[in-house]
């Protein structure tokens, strides 16, 4: 009877994963997308109120326009175009306008938050609040971010809304439920009150981006590492 040679083992090439450098980047120095903003405005003599009594409800030190435009929100660019959302009270529209013009964000529209009682005022008792909407384009083209779609489908928004009064510089969750179907992640909200799902967030100063590594179920989050 011959005898059969058994053939030599060939270890199995397991398939190594690739290192998407762009990706993992982007989680090293993320670029956001989208932006969400309430500026924490220097209020001197509005509506009797003083600097350190705005400052003391808002939890950040109150800023002039000229050091809101030195908050460095163009490192954080996303080369791909990014859209702002950026809150005015009425009386600041003038101030919250040049603010968006100087970040590099061409202003598109307001989205007017439509309250169920007055508030204080000189001449109007004011009932609204403006989100100011704007957009920058891509690097290296004139293109804007354009909407957000959904299997093809262009998921705009309205430009008003109603909600009830929130405690004193809280903005309604409405807001941000429109912001995530309008516009791309990644999301960032800069002074913001509170933390949410999703969201990365920054004080506009000194402390770092706030990651919300924990949270993988970001819509758009990349992966670091890929299957070939």
């Amino acid at each position: 009877m011959a005898r059969t040679t058994p053939k030599a083992r060939v270890p199995s090439r397991k398939k190594k994963p690739i290192i998407d450098w762009d990706a993992a980047a982007e989680l090293l120095a993320p670029r956001y997308r989208t932006f969400y903003a309430d500026p924490p405005w220097f209020l001197k003599g509005m509506y009797g109120k003083s600097v350190s009594e705005w400052a003391a409800k808002r939890g950040y030190a109150a800023m002039t326009l000229q050091q809101l435009k030195e908050v460095p929100i163009q490192d954080l660019w996303h080369p791909d175009g990014c859209h702002l959302y950026l809150w005015s009270s009425n009386a600041l529209l003038p101030d919250s306008l040049e603010l968006m013009k100087f970040w590099g964000f061409d202003y598109i529209t307001a989205i007017t938050w439509l309250k169920e009682e007055p508030a204080v005022g000189y001449y109007y008792r004011s009932m609204t609040e403006q989100c100011l909407f704007g957009v920058r384009h891509g690097k290296g083209t004139r293109k804007n971010l354009p909407v957000r779609t959904v299997k093809g489908e262009p998921q705009r928004g309205e430009t008003a809304f109603y909600s009830p009064r929130e405690p004193a510089f809280r903005k309604p969750d409405k807001m941000r439920e429109i912001i995530e179907k309008v516009s791309y992640p990644r999301y960032l909200e800069i002074w913001p009150k509170e933390t949410f799902p999703h969201w990365d967030t920054w004080d506009g100063a000194h402390e770092p981006i706030r990651r919300n590594l924990e949270d993988t179920s970001v819509p758009g989050r990349p992966e670091i590492i890929r299957g070939e």
